[in-house]
């Protein structure tokens, strides 16, 4: 009866070290993917040049960055709606065109 009660303890034991050794084993691999897309994202955002452009069967979106300033365009395909969005990394500045609105927010985020 002994030997049956350290062989189940002996086999609780390789489950538990298994499962253990799959999810450490998970959890590096999904952080050198975060770190991966980290780097990308940290190598694309210093570029003082970038221009986007993505076209979809319901919108079309123009994305400019120059220099910490940024502008992206959202426009509807069928023409309803438009909207702008303008923004000054340095100095915190921002503008903000919907169809004919305009709103503006400093670097307090105030909407004016």
């Amino acid at each position: 009866m002994e030997k049956k009660k350290m062989k189940l303890w002996k086999k609780f034991l390789l489950v538990f070290i298994i499962i253990l050794l799959v999810l450490a084993v998970v959890v590096l691999w999904r952080f050198s993917i975060l770190t991966k897309i980290n780097e990308k994202y940290y190598l694309n955002n210093n570029k003082s040049n970038l221009y986007y452009y993505s076209k979809t069967d319901t919108t079309i979106m123009e994305f400019y960055k120059k220099d910490g300033i940024i502008k992206e365009n959202i426009k509807q395909a069928n023409g309803n709606g438009d909207i702008t969005i303008w923004k000054n990394y340095n100095t915190g500045e921002s503008l903000i065109f919907y169809n004919s609105t305009k709103l503006y927010t400093d670097n307090n985020y105030r909407i004016y």
